[in-house]
């Protein structure tokens, strides 16, 4: 019992890391530098966008820490179950890569930013981060019903 209460928190901590994560994209993308572009003048566009950034770096690490460990005790839980599928193992493969992917692009996000002026907004370090946060949700869920049907689950 005292096993299964312990995954469940590590599965909230997991959740609310991921949506920590994914959400904070949105809201710096959907929200905040259309807000800035619109509201302040350059010099003080530029200083609140690096105060914004080191803000956003901090809580990006937290949840990183927080996704990379309880990402791993649930992959060896998951990875431990008898009746898996071999596609799970797969998908999840593709999951930890594309966290990888995302983390290392967010890691330089402060400094790739600036450079990146030459290229279309949509291709910027905040919107790829992004894409690749709701793809790795994605495959969350799709993860999540392949274990339940490999279960006899339906819903």
């Amino acid at each position: 019992m005292v096993g299964l209460f312990l995954l469940v928190i590590i599965r909230i901590f997991h959740l609310l890391a991921a949506i920590t994560w994914v959400g904070g994209m949105i809201f710096f993308i959907g929200a905040l530098q259309p807000a800035l572009k619109s509201a302040v003048h350059s010099d003080q566009q530029r200083l609140l966008f690096s105060l914004v950034n080191d803000q956003m770096r901090e809580v990006s690490q937290v949840s990183s820490i927080v996704l990379i460990f309880t990402g791993a005790i649930l992959t060896f839980d998951r990875l431990s179950q008898p009746h898996l599928h071999r596609i799970y193992a797969v998908i999840l493969a593709l999951k930890v890569l594309l966290s990888v992917i995302m983390m290392v692009i967010a890691s330089g996000l402060a400094r790739r930013t600036h450079r990146q002026k030459h290229l279309p907004h949509w291709l910027s370090a905040p919107y790829v981060v992004l894409v690749l946060g709701l793809a790795v949700s994605a495959l969350a869920v799709i993860l999540q019903v392949i274990f339940d049907v490999s279960y006899g689950a339906t819903s």
